[in-house]
């Protein structure tokens, strides 16, 4: 009251996922693309519940959405954020290991595998059977991890060309790795 301001007391007891809710609807203002959006996470990882593995190895589940606007602590705000990131990287992961076993990422890696070989297969087209199988035979069909962080380094002078003498003062080789640079 002294900022002129009045909060209803009983507004604290509203579950915070109803509240977002009610929020989102009375806002007229947001855009159609904003308001799925907010729908969205709302669904996925405030009204939903997330679970959190302890050091211990203990699991609990965090539902923020479900407690009360009264009872939300700065702790339960950020077990709530690490349950958010920790279930991201595991859809993140599912994701990856869905994607490395596509049948495009298979065809490379066998192709990959016929060229350090000497075996000639072509750049394009259906895989040969007999390639197919002595890379099953060879290898047991698994394929190399090169995981999401690998291609997100944008330093690393495998997957950099390297700068002319002119656009750069210096170059390195696959022997040295500039300071702050990740290796090669």
């Amino acid at each position: 009251m002294a900022r002129g301001m009045w909060h209803d007391p009983s507004r604290g007891q509203e579950q915070l996922g109803g509240w977002f809710r009610e929020w989102i609807t009375g806002r007229a203002d947001l855009a159609e693309s904003t308001r799925a959006l907010y729908e969205r996470l709302l669904d996925t990882v405030i009204d939903a519940p997330l679970s959190l593995e302890r050091p211990n190895g203990a699991v609990r589940v965090v539902h923020i959405g479900a407690q009360t606007l009264a009872s939300v602590t700065p702790a339960d705000v950020r077990e709530w954020d690490a349950a958010v990131l920790a279930d991201a990287t595991r859809r993140a992961t599912a994701r990856w290991e869905r994607a490395r076993s596509h049948p495009l990422r298979v065809n490379a890696a066998i192709r990959r595998w016929a060229a350090a070989n000497g075996t000639p297969i072509a750049p394009t087209g259906r895989m040969p059977a007999a390639a197919r199988e002595a890379w099953l035979t060879e290898t047991g069909g698994i394929v190399p991890a090169d995981g999401p962080q690998d291609r997100s380094c944008a330093m690393c002078p495998s997957q950099v060309a390297r700068p002319q003498p002119r656009q750069a003062a210096w170059t390195w080789s696959s022997s040295s790795t500039p300071p702050g640079r990740c290796p090669p």
